[in-house]
């Protein structure tokens, strides 16, 4: 809870209403918990566990409603270094779980200080970015990443450069 924003949230018009239900819009879910009307998983399908985000994405891209029901339900996210029940504690533990967890794979994680980094990037992306589904697509896609890596570099070498 300390970590959502809601005037942030309302200013990048992501939490939206529809009739009786608030949704705070996201192009992806991915771990959460979730809802999937049956013709949405008969139209795309099961989800297979490599790669979720394109599969929300996917369903975004083609109009459907993503995102989370609002207020949000607290849910215990076990992967997130604040959790008391989190197993990735330290940089040994991220070495240990690196091949098997998919964010740290996917991302080149090998520290807890990268982890924490990547957590503020994730957090970012939720409150300020936006919700429509073409910003994580194509054209878009490709100017957004080197936005990020960009970005991430910089705050790097700053850092380096100022020890």
């Amino acid at each position: 809870l300390e970590d959502f924003d809601e005037n942030a949230a309302r200013k990048a018009g992501k939490i939206q209403r529809f009739g009786n239900h608030q949704i705070f819009r996201h192009p992806w879910t991915c771990g959460t918990g979730l809802l999937l009307k049956r013709a949405v998983f008969e139209k795309f399908g099961p989800m297979t566990g490599k790669d979720t985000t394109k599969y929300w994405l996917k369903i975004a891209l083609n109009k459907y409603i993503n995102g989370f029901y609002y207020p949000l339900v607290r849910q215990e996210h076990m992967d997130d270094p604040k959790s008391p029940h989190c197993l990735l504690k330290d940089d040994e533990s991220i070495q240990k779980m690196r091949e098997v967890t998919f964010v740290l794979r996917e991302n080149n994680i090998n520290t807890m200080k990268q982890r924490w980094e990547r957590r503020e990037l994730v957090l970012n992306n939720l409150l300020h970015d936006p919700w429509k589904a073409k910003h994580y697509a194509g054209w878009r896609k490709i100017l957004r990443r080197g936005t990020q890596k960009f970005v991430l570099i910089s705050k790097r070498f700053n850092l380096q450069r100022k020890k």
